[in-house]
């Protein structure tokens, strides 16, 4: 990925693709705020934005999942009703 000349009038938000990709390739914060001319602080910032996402996208494929076991468990009928009870205390007790 170049950088562009003009990197030090972007706004932080055009920037946080630069870091990520800095990141990516070993830089340190403080070697990333000097090309990219912004703060180790920012780059942090950006950094642990980016790994809240990421969990977030993990976190709402995880409650998908169980939510695909709850259905199919609903649809198996009355006589696996336990296994819906226990997948749904299941959700209820892991705060999902």
């Amino acid at each position: 990925m170049e950088i562009p000349k003009e990197v030090a009038i972007l706004p932080l938000e055009e920037k946080e693709k630069y870091i990520i990709e800095l990141r990516k390739q070993g830089k340190t914060y403080r070697e990333i705020a000097k090309i990219l001319k912004v703060s180790p602080v920012d780059i942090s910032r950006v950094l642990r934005g980016v790994v809240k996402k990421d969990e977030i996208t993990e976190l709402k494929e995880k409650v998908g999942e169980i939510m695909d076991f709850y259905d199919l468990a609903k649809l198996i009928g009355k006589r696996n009703q336990t296994i819906c009870d226990f997948v749904k205390e299941s959700i209820v007790k892991n705060g999902r």
